[in-house]
C-alpha cells in the first residue's frame, strides 16, 4: 500500500481563545470548505492560518501528531474543535475529552489514594516494567484487565509453600513509584501452571476484574516493589 502525505494545519484565534486542528492530503484542503465552526474560525478577525511545513509520510503519523497536539491545546485551556475519523465535529473545552483516543492515551492508569503493605494480607505483589516483553503486553493504561492479566499471572518463581494461603495478585509498575496497576483475586480451586524453567501462572477468579479491593491506579505505600515476588503479611 502507498503512503499518502498528509500535513496537519491549524486555525488559531488567541483573542477567541479557540483553535481547530485538522489533518489534509492536499494543501489546498487547508482553505476549502469545512464544518461551519471551522470555517467561521479559520474567516474569523485575528485568525493564524498553520501548517507542517513538511508532510507526514503517512495519514496514520499525521493523525497521531494531531491527537497530541488537540490534547495540548486543550492543556492549554484552548476551545478545541476538530473532526473525528467519520467526518464528526469534536469540540472540546476542557482536557476531560481527550484523555484517551484511538491514537493517544494514559501511559499509566491513575486515581488518589494510597494503599499501605500491612493492608495486604494474603497478596502475592509483581513488580513490572514498563517495556513489552516477547509476546507480553506493555502494562498501558487503555490495556483491559483481561488482556494485561496475561502478563501480570505469568512467569513467576513461587514455592509451593508461599502459594499457600495467597489470595490475590497485586501488580506494580517499576519505577513509577509504587503505582498499582491492578489487583486479581486468586482462585482457589484452580490450578497453578507450571511453565518453563519452574516458574508459574497463578490462576485467576476473573481475569477481567483487575479492581480487586478498589486499589488500582493507588500507590502502594510501605514497600519498595523494584523486581521479583513480594509477599504481603501471611
Amino acid at each position: 500500500m502507498m503512503s499518502q502525505k498528509t500535513w496537519l494545519y491549524i486555525y488559531e484565534n488567541a483573542q477567541l481563545n479557540s483553535i481547530y486542528i485538522g489533518i489534509a492530503g492536499s494543501l489546498e484542503r487547508v482553505f476549502q470548505a469545512h464544518n461551519s465552526a471551522a470555517e467561521e474560525l479559520r474567516d474569523s478577525k485575528g485568525t493564524a492560518i498553520l501548517q507542517t511545513i513538511e508532510p507526514f509520510s503517512t495519514r496514520a503519523d499525521a493523525r497521531k501528531a494531531e491527537a497530541i497536539a488537540i490534547r495540548v491545546a486543550a492543556m492549554a485551556g484552548r476551545k478545541v474543535t476538530c473532526e473525528n475519523e467519520e467526518g464528526e465535529v469534536m469540540k472540546y473545552t476542557n482536557i476531560s475529552g481527550v484523555d484517551s483516543t484511538k491514537e493517544i492515551g494514559p501511559a499509566v492508569f491513575t486515581k488518589p489514594g494510597e494503599f499501605d503493605i500491612s493492608n495486604t494480607r494474603g497478596a502475592v505483589l509483581v513488580a513490572i516494567t514498563a517495556s513489552e516483553m516477547d509476546d507480553r503486553v506493555a502494562p498501558s493504561g487503555w490495556q483491559s484487565g483481561a488482556v494485561f492479566s496475561e502478563r501480570a499471572r505469568k512467569w513467576w518463581s513461587m514455592a509451593k509453600e508461599k502459594r499457600e494461603g495467597t489470595t490475590h495478585l497485586i501488580a506494580v509498575l517499576k519505577d513509577s513509584g509504587n503505582r498499582i496497576l491492578g489487583s486479581w483475586e486468586i482462585d482457589p480451586e484452580g490450578e497453578w501452571e507450571t511453565l518453563e524453567n519452574g516458574r508459574v501462572a497463578m490462576p485467576l477468579k476473573d481475569a477481567a476484574a483487575d479492581d480487586y479491593l478498589g486499589i488500582k491506579g493507588q500507590v502502594l505505600t510501605g514497600i519498595r516493589a523494584n523486581s521479583g515476588v513480594r509477599y504481603g503479611p501471611r
